[in-house]
C-alpha cells in the first residue's frame, strides 16, 4: 500500500470563497481572506477569480473546457467591470497553449508538463 502524508488546512491561510453569477456567461469567485474563527482577515486583501467554460470542436466531439483567470479588485464592481478582458486574455493564452502544443507534438518533441 501507497504511503502519503495528510495534511491539516493552514489556518494562516484561510478564505471564505463566495460564488457570483449571471448562470449563463459565467462566475465570478470572491475570496475573502478570514482567520480561524471565520471573522475576516483585515491584515490581507481579498482577491477575485472568473470561472467560464469553452467549447472546443474535435473530429466527432465537442468538449468543454473549464477556464480559470484572475480578475482585477480590489472590490467586486472591479471584478465585474473587468471580466471580458480577463476572460479574453484566458482564451488568448489558452489558444497560443494548444497552437504552441501542436507545433510541438507535429514535430515528434515531448509535450512540456
Amino acid at each position: 500500500m501507497a504511503e502519503f502524508t495528510i495534511k491539516g488546512l493552514d489556518t494562516a491561510n484561510l478564505w471564505d470563497v463566495t460564488t457570483v453569477t449571471d448562470l449563463l456567461n459565467g462566475e465570478i469567485l470572491c475570496h475573502a481572506p478570514i482567520n480561524a474563527e471565520g471573522d475576516y482577515d483585515i491584515a490581507r486583501v481579498p482577491f477575485f477569480k472568473g470561472r467560464t467554460n469553452i467549447q472546443l470542436q474535435g473530429p466527432g466531439r465537442t468538449m468543454q473546457v473549464p477556464l480559470v483567470f484572475d480578475l482585477p479588485g480590489p472590490a467586486l464592481p472591479d471584478a465585474i467591470a473587468g471580466f471580458v478582458e480577463a476572460l479574453t486574455k484566458a482564451i488568448n493564452e489558452f489558444e497560443s497553449n494548444m497552437h504552441r502544443q501542436r507545433i510541438l507534438e507535429g514535430a515528434g518533441m515531448p509535450r512540456k508538463q
